[in-house]
């Protein structure tokens, strides 16, 4: 019986390889966002990035300091993958680049960008994702702005081999939006798009300050929203 499911399901993932779970495997959470010491990030998280530091090539980016992490064993005996989508709802100038791990794809409009990178991962590997703002005309300084994408993480199977992979995808396992930010316009940015204004300002053990620390600041929005900001 489970060798006639298999193939059922191996047969199905060739016509439709992104199509939904639909047995009692769970894909939620077994993929996680973390930051770089391991603290993993709510589904649905939006965070802020505003930190700029100098790329490779001299010019300035704006790093997601995402991780990936494997949360569960793997499934039924098979090794599970890992998958990323990102939905670039808005881009200002520049191009973003998003990698998973090895595997890079550079954009610069907003669009659905489908989870087509599917690996093994080692727990802990970076997202080596970024936005690396446009030059103004005169090409002596970037230009102020934002990008804001939703990174997805799904969790598959290969039911092929390594050289004819036949992947099945067991659904969404968590996502995170992110606000890539440089300069104060793409700051006001962040609040202005939602129409809203800071109501107020916590610190993670849930301190009401009166202005944003350093590291992660919990911003709520008078539209009911909460933002999460890392000051540095």
């Amino acid at each position: 019986m489970k060798k006639i499911f298999t193939l059922c399901l191996a047969l199905f993932c060739a016509t439709a390889t992104f199509a939904q779970n639909d047995n009692n495997f769970n894909s939620k959470g077994t993929f996680v966002f973390t930051d770089k010491d391991g603290n993993v990030y709510e589904d649905g998280d939006v965070i802020t990035r505003d930190e700029a530091e100098e790329s490779p090539f001299g010019d300035i980016q704006i790093a997601s300091g995402l991780y990936v992490k494997q949360t569960v064993a793997d499934f039924d005996g098979a090794p599970l993958l890992c998958g990323m989508s990102a939905d670039i709802k808005k881009i200002d100038n520049g191009e973003l680049q998003f990698c998973f791990p090895g595997s890079c794809r550079i954009a610069d409009k907003v669009g659905f960008y489908d989870a087509t990178i599917i690996q093994k991962i080692k727990s802990g590997a970076s997202l080596v994702t970024e936005w690396t703002p446009g030059w103004d005309e005169d090409e002596e300084n970037q230009l102020e702005g934002m990008a804001t994408a939703t990174f997805t993480l799904y969790a598959f199977q290969n039911f092929g081999s390594p050289e004819k992979p036949n992947y099945y995808n067991y659904g969404a396992a968590s996502s995170i939006t992110v606000n890539f930010v440089h300069g104060t316009t793409g700051i006001n940015g962040v609040v202005d798009n939602s129409k809203a204004t800071v109501d107020a300002i916590y610190t993670v053990d849930g301190t009401r300050v009166q202005k944003m620390q350093k590291g992660l600041n919990i911003v709520k929005l008078s539209n009911g929203k909460t933002m999460k900001i890392v000051n540095k």
